[in-house]
């Protein structure tokens, strides 16, 4: 099974994902930032060595996957383009806040993550990736992989972090009990 955790820069997917390795600790957790942090350096040269070692590592379909990423671009496309092949059961978990919240929260936490974009386009950058979701980013990706289950859930603070936490978990022991569904 993958799940696969989308949304803008400092909407909690990073959060979330850390709570759900919590409860699966077998599962393997897949970060393009992580990814970056490793093999980065700021470069669009070590950028697109990043997004194929990503793409790459997403093709494990032996264990359960925690996915993330903000699914906006080239890297979101050829994921969910790939996800439409594999033949395990997906759940996309599309986390959203309103542009104060995710501005507040990318501004508080110092990014030391290695990407092609000065830390001061940040708000540039949270701007672009709502307005892609406003434009409809979700419903192009369900059609790219329509046998997932998309799921959008409100993350603008810590009584909803707890409550997606069990819709999350919920979702995911109704995916095991109906894996063809």
């Amino acid at each position: 099974m993958k799940i696969i955790l989308i949304g803008n820069i400092g909407v909690g997917k990073t959060t979330i994902a850390n709570l759900l390795l919590k409860n699966h600790e077998k599962a393997d957790y897949l970060s393009i930032d992580n990814i970056r942090n490793q093999f980065g350096d700021g470069t669009m040269e070590k950028e697109k060595l990043c997004k194929n070692k990503f793409i790459n590592a997403s093709k494990v379909t032996s264990v359960l996957q925690i996915i993330e990423l903000t699914g906006v671009g080239v890297l979101g496309e050829r994921l969910f383009k790939f996800l439409n092949k594999v033949k395990v059961p997906v759940l996309v978990v599309h986390l959203v806040a309103n542009h104060k919240v995710v501005l507040k929260r990318a501004t508080f936490k110092q990014s030391t993550t290695p990407f092609p974009l000065p830390l001061d386009n940040i708000p540039t950058a949270i701007k672009y990736t709502q307005d892609r979701f406003e434009e409809g980013l979700s419903y192009s990706l369900m059609k790219k992989c329509p046998r997932a289950i998309f799921i959008t859930l409100e993350n603008a603070n810590e009584a909803l972090l707890n409550r997606n936490l069990l819709i999350i978990l919920s979702n995911i022991e109704l995916v095991k009990l109906f894996p063809n569904v």
